[in-house]
């Protein structure tokens, strides 16, 4: 196998939100990657669980390593010789072909609990054979590394099904069998010690950990056979649910993946899950991902359970803080419930009537709280500009801060924030007017009535033909980024034809790339072409150049609104192309990355399976189906 193809990940996620992640080649390479990691274990922050399996299939003097973990200064691994295939859909799938057996194995989540199965399916088998299970377990928060020592408690309990062992005191208790064979279990409890995250290493992260087996399952084979390995936080004395054999795999298509970042919590609220495998669940990135997961697929059912959800939310912290570490000063989002509005705006061209209404109040609180200035940190004023206080925080999805301050510094007027706000006011305004509601209409149209033109003299330069992308009350920031294009791509928008086309024009020369656009025109001195390095240095370049493929979506409205949806159909035909050869061929398999660099050839970075990334061009997808009325 070429070490291109070897390296490439895959990943399967349950309806919880928990997943399993790995290489083609099963060689560990973050410590991201593992059979089970769960999202909400019950205590503390999201637990990786089972690292890997050791198994061993022994055939008289033959003996076959089907994993292939590497340790510190050992030479890259070599793929297992009796390798022969890999799919990963609709579950990671390998197939094992020698002179003695054949061999599929696959992965499976359970979709509604925390469990995995591991199946084994033996075939052609010439004589007998001997197979060992060893259950290779880290049990930390998904962040964090793991070594050698005393706390762990690997004491053994027999179970009615398999056994259990309770590693630390306060994380469940993990059970285990083997079904649909005869296996003995044999006692260790060792450490193997230093397996070698090489993606981690190049991050700039600490690449070293121990992993512990607690034991040994053996399993004697004489003829075809079907068995598998299970793993959960909960007795498994239930009988499987998974009992079929292992059928090949359908094809992976865009609309199936999004399945993948659709979630709901034990707590029964519904969202998205940002990215896989170190991203959360946030507003900002739900309400930018749902139009393409839910709306472009057909799950208007799942998109009414989330923006349920978060109405409730917003109606009691109406500008969320987003999630940073304790270390560093809180970044607020003061897009994300103008994101809200315009999810629901959206979802109003394909839901009942009815299913609007419950969704309003929110609405309204938001745009009465933003008025009001319940949160001294964001103001409306008189001229209908949405002014973010400056301080050591970031407010916009551009949000990387460093030693106290924004990378990207983007408070007082941003372009953004200013477009989405008045596209969120005129929204509600119209339903107000069609629902007749006299008060909320009273105290919203003397203030949009002039906001259109104070936009255009805050942020409009004639002399470059685009909008800046902040002002900070005094002088505009002109860098050329693609944060003006909300002001034009949205429903209502406050920039005339004339000057839109000059942005697109502008943005088309300057920032677009063959898998989407750049967040800063190359000829600006923060312009920073490659993404990779540490932490640090990464952070440097996020928002500066870096290409984020989910702006094709805010791109491809744009052009639609302005060129008409076939001239917009020719430009992002071959766009789409390409980042879909991503999403079958590169990266994570059946999933499209976060970011890319600036420059040619464009390699991926960031996580490898973002949900707005996946989502967008979805959304952008659908434009090829779409007729011209």
């Amino acid at each position: 196998m070429r070490e291109k193809i070897a390296e490439l990940e895959w990943l399967q996620t349950n309806q919880l939100g928990s997943f399993s992640m790995g290489c083609v080649d099963r060689v560990p390479r973050r410590k991201y990657h593992s059979l089970l990691t769960v999202r909400d274990p019950g205590y503390g922050e999201s637990l990786n669980v089972l690292a890997e399996l050791g198994e061993c299939v022994s055939a008289g003097r033959n003996n076959y390593f089907l994993h292939n973990i590497r340790h510190t200064n050992e030479a890259a691994p070599q793929q297992c010789k009796i390798f022969s295939d890999f799919s990963c859909n609709p579950k990671p799938r390998w197939i094992y072909r020698s002179d003695d057996f054949t061999l599929e194995r696959a992965i499976e989540l359970d979709p509604g609990q925390d469990t995995v199965s591991v199946h084994y399916e033996f075939a052609d088998i010439k004589a007998p054979l001997t197979v060992t299970i060893e259950p290779f377990f880290v049990c930390r928060p998904i962040h964090d590394l793991t070594r050698e020592n005393p706390f762990l408690d690997g004491a053994i309990r027999t179970e009615p099904e398999g056994i259990s062992f309770k590693p630390y005191p306060p994380l469940p208790r993990l059970f285990m069998r083997i079904i649909g064979h005869g296996a003995s279990f044999s006692p260790s409890g060792r450490w193997d010690k230093n397996i070698y995250y090489s993606i981690d290493h190049e991050r700039g992260y600490e690449p070293r950990e121990d992993f512990y087996c607690p034991g040994t399952f053996k399993l004697h084979l004489d003829r075809e056979s079907v068995f598998h390995f299970q793993l959960g936080l909960n007795d498994l004395s239930e009988k499987p649910r998974h009992k079929r054999q292992i059928k090949p795999p359908a094809s992976s298509t865009l609309k199936t993946s999004a399945s993948s970042y659709l979630f709901t919590g034990k707590d029964g609220f519904n969202s998205i899950i940002a990215g896989y495998p170190w991203f959360g669940e946030w507003a900002r990135d739900t309400m930018i991902s749902l139009p393409g997961l839910c709306l472009s697929t057909g799950k208007i059912k799942e998109a009414k359970k989330i923006l349920a959800s978060h109405a409730s939310l917003f109606m009691k912290y109406f500008i969320p803080n987003a999630p940073t570490k304790s270390e560093r000063p809180q970044n607020i989002m003061v897009d994300s419930p103008l994101l809200f509005i315009r999810a629901v705006q959206l979802f109003s061209e394909y839901a009942d009537k009815d299913d609007l209404r419950p969704l309003m109040p929110a609405v309204f609180h938001i745009l009465t709280s933003l008025k009001e200035g319940r949160d001294d940190r964001a103001s409306v004023m008189a001229d209908g500009g949405l002014y973010i206080k400056p301080g050591p925080y970031a407010s916009t999805w551009m949000d990387v801060v460093i030693n106290g301050q924004p990378v990207t510094p983007r408070n007082g007027f941003a372009v953004d924030i200013n477009a989405l706000f008045y596209n969120a006011a005129s929204f509600a305004l119209d339903w107000a007017k069609s629902h007749k509601q006299s008060a909320f209409m009273n105290e919203w149209k003397n203030l949009l009535e002039d906001t259109a033109t104070n936009f255009m003299k805050r942020f409009w330069s004639d002399r470059l033909g685009y909008l800046a992308d902040t002002h900070d009350g005094t002088s505009p920031d002109l860098s050329l980024r693609p944060n003006q294009l909300w002001a034009i791509a949205l429903p209502y928008s406050m920039v005339p034809a004339q000057e839109s086309k000059r942005i697109i024009e502008n943005v088309r020369t300057h920032l677009l790339t063959r898998v989407g656009l750049r967040t800063l025109a190359p000829s600006d001195t923060k312009y920073r072409p490659v993404y990779r390095g540490t932490q640090h240095e990464r952070d440097l370049a996020y928002h500066q150049g870096t290409v984020w493929p989910w702006l094709l979506g805010i791109y491809s409205d744009a052009l639609v609104r302005i060129n008409g949806i076939e001239a917009a159909k020719a430009e992002l035909k071959p766009l789409v192309k390409n980042l879909k050869n991503h999403f079958d061929h590169e990266g994570c398999i059946g999933h499209v990355s976060e970011v890319f660099d600036a420059e040619e050839p464009h390699i991926y970075g960031g996580a490898p399976a973002q949900a707005w990334s996946l989502a967008e061009l979805l959304r952008v997808s659908s434009l090829f189906n779409r007729k011209v009325k």
